[in-house]
Order: C-alpha cells, then sequence, then structure tokens
C-alpha cells in the first residue's frame, strides 16, 4: 500500500520499552504506507499524564492495559487493544553470581542494592511489586521485605535521564547506584550484550505476564487505525518478537 498524498506524521506516545521495537516497526510501516510517525518514548504512567493534561497524541502505547483503559473510560480515547507481552528479568552485575536458585536470597542480601522502575509511574514499577508478592506467597514475608529494600531509581517524575541506546539497568549498575535490578526480558537482550552483566529470567512461579496495549485519539487521523493494524499485523508481531517480546 502507498500514499503519494502528504499526510500529517502520526503522534505516537509510547512505553520507553518499546524504543527498539518500534523504531523497526516505524521504519518497517513508514516504507509499506509512506506515512511518516513521530514516536515520543517515556513511562506509560507519566505519558497518561501528559494526555489527561492535554498533550496531544494519536496513538498511545502503554506497558499495561490500565493507563489506556483509565483515558477510555474518561472519553479521552477510544477502545484497547492487546498487542504484545512481557516478561520480568534480574540484570545484576555477573560477580554476584545470580542464578534462578539463588535470586532471592542474594536480592535479600543487606549488602546488594537492588532496583526498580517507579510504580504507578511506570508499569515496570508495578510488575516488580507483583513480583515481591508472588514471593511472598512462596516464602512468607519475603516480599515485604524485598519491597521494604528495592530502590525507586528510574522513571519517576524526579528521575534522573538515562542515556538513549543502552540498557537503563547497566548504566544504573555502572554508575554504583545498583548491584542488581528488576527489569523487562525485552530489556535484558540489551545488557546481554555487556560481558560485565548478567541477565537471569524470573522463574514461572514468580514472573508476572506484563500485557502491552494501545488506544487511538478517538479525532485521530486515518492514518492512526492503520499504525493500529499495523501493530496487530505479522510483521510487527515478528519484530517485537526479535526484541525479546512475546506475541499478543
Amino acid at each position: 500500500m502507498s500514499n503519494d498524498n502528504p499526510t500529517p506524521p502520526i503522534i505516537v506516545l509510547a512505553a520507553g520499552s518499546l524504543r527498539n521495537a518500534f523504531g523497526a516497526i516505524i521504519d518497517a510501516f513508514r516504507r509499506d504506507t509512506n506515512i511518516l510517525v513521530e514516536a515520543d518514548y517515556g513511562p506509560a504512567g507519566l505519558l497518561r499524564e501528559r494526555i489527561e493534561q492535554g498533550a496531544y497524541f494519536d496513538l498511545f502505547a502503554s506497558a499495561n492495559m490500565d493507563h489506556p483503559r483509565n483515558l477510555q473510560e474518561k472519553g479521552i480515547a477510544g477502545p484497547v487493544m492487546r498487542f504484545a507481552r512481557n516478561r520480568l528479568c534480574i540484570i545484576a552485575e555477573r560477580d554476584l553470581g545470580v542464578t534462578r536458585e539463588n535470586l532471592l536470597d542474594v536480592m535479600l542480601d543487606p549488602s546488594v542494592k537492588l532496583g526498580t522502575s517507579t510504580p504507578h509511574a511506570d508499569p515496570s514499577g508495578d510488575y516488580a511489586l507483583e513480583f515481591f508478592a508472588r514471593a511472598n506467597a512462596l516464602r512468607p514475608g519475603i516480599g515485604d521485605d524485598l519491597a521494604a529494600k528495592a530502590l525507586q531509581l528510574v522513571s519517576g517524575p524526579d528521575s534522573p535521564a538515562i542515556p538513549t541506546g543502552i540498557s537503563a539497568a547497566g548504566w544504573l549498575i555502572s554508575q554504583g547506584k545498583a548491584d542488581l535490578f528488576i527489569s523487562y526480558s525485552s530489556n535484558g537482550i540489551l545488557a546481554s550484550h555487556d560481558s560485565d552483566l548478567i541477565v537471569v529470567d524470573l522463574p514461572d512461579a514468580l514472573n508476572p505476564t506484563a500485557e502491552y496495549g494501545f488506544t487511538s485519539n478517538p479525532a485521530a487521523s486515518q492514518g492512526a487505525r492503520v499504525f493500529g493494524e499495523f501493530l496487530l499485523a505479522e510483521i510487527s508481531q515478528m519484530i517485537l518478537k526479535n526484541h525479546g517480546f512475546i506475541e499478543k
């Protein structure tokens, strides 16, 4: 499909964890449709707040379903579609020797700095809290201890900016702000290229599934609808899978 007429770019607000995958998807979309997309990335909770405060968007892609549904309930956005899933992993200094079997004990070590994203502002932080709750069910009290020691290091309103193109967890660890970090499995791909780090998937019993959803502005152009359909198409689903996501 092609479009020979000039079309205003589609304004997409998207969760930061989608940056690399969406870069490839947007390129493929442009090749297929000749429609431009301008994407702005950030913590999904903060993006939702921006939209509520009047920021324009054509399509909002969140790392959870709650934020877009909240906009739908307020009449700011349309129906919500799930387009991808994700899991959590631990990104840690290799010298810590973290494994799936000992990760809870390593995380509990008083000398180990445990980092997470900021709950409510960033779904990654909310999924970390769900992980702690699951740990409580496995070993009563352990999740509460982990939640109490966890450092909310990124994606809050006042959090420091992380250099783009690198693993946020790797950067925080290199700066001495954390020894290990709870992150998305898709982010673990970036960190896996750093020989000083190790990436360990959480055991299934402890690992929540992150569901990614998008919604559109009711006043958005036809191009936004086409881009939403493209996110659900096989080519986009393959790109997401290649970037560590689970297909919808």
